[in-house]
């Protein structure tokens, strides 16, 4: 039986990004990652679909 991969990746980027939220808040992470987290998101997500097209 072949497992879906997809629902791992969008786990850990779950995860990631909710280590990344806590890491902030204790302030381990400056502001300007603040600005910035949502074009990590859209890049995540871009080599989410685009990754996949030479299989």
């Amino acid at each position: 039986m072949k497992r879906d991969k997809s629902g791992g990746v969008f786990a850990w980027i779950l995860i990631t990004v909710g280590v990344i939220f806590v890491l902030e808040n204790f302030g381990f992470i400056d502001d300007a990652f603040s600005k910035l987290w949502p074009v990590l998101l859209i890049v995540i997500g871009a080599v989410m679909i685009f990754g996949d097209r030479g299989k």
